[in-house]
């Protein structure tokens, strides 16, 4: 299922009613990062990334957007969920680049049982080696749990 179709799903789903203020949850909520990319044989590919998977890494098409949903779900409200992300930059030797990087994520007034966001990262200059992506929910009182690191790499 494309992240197309996906978004608007997720979006109503960000939208439901608050939840009552739980006293007590002793579970971290349960992140999911979903990436949307296309493949070197310029197929749309769709990898869905929970807190279980093994780290991995990816190559996609430089020449192609890239779209990330990162959601966090618990039954007892989700407080926050944040992309974490990186990304490394190739510079001519003696040179330091810091990328500036934006905060990606949405935080709730109430509990809620899902909370989703998501960011597309147009096609990347050659400047950008790659993308380091973690998805990390919290819940209403503060555990907190991420995906595994998905190292995704550019290529022509």
């Amino acid at each position: 299922m494309r992240l197309g179709t996906l978004l608007p799903l997720a979006l109503l789903l960000a939208g439901c009613k608050c939840l009552p203020v739980p006293a007590s949850d002793t579970t971290p909520p349960t992140p999911v990062l979903t990436i949307e990319y296309t493949d070197m044989n310029g197929t749309v590919r769709t990898q869905m990334i929970g807190s279980g998977t093994p780290a991995m890494t990816i190559d996609f098409m430089r020449s192609r957007d890239l779209t990330v949903l990162v959601s966090g779900t618990d039954n007892e409200g989700v407080r926050s969920v944040h992309l974490d992300y990186d990304m490394d930059i190739s510079s001519p030797p003696g040179t330091i680049i810091q990328p500036i990087l934006e905060a990606i994520g949405a935080e709730s007034s109430c509990p809620r049982q899902t909370l989703t966001q998501s960011h597309t990262f147009t096609a990347p200059p050659t400047e950008i080696l790659n993308y380091t992506f973690s998805c990390r929910a919290v819940n209403w009182l503060n555990l907190s749990r991420s995906t595994a690191v998905v190292t995704m790499r550019p290529k022509d």
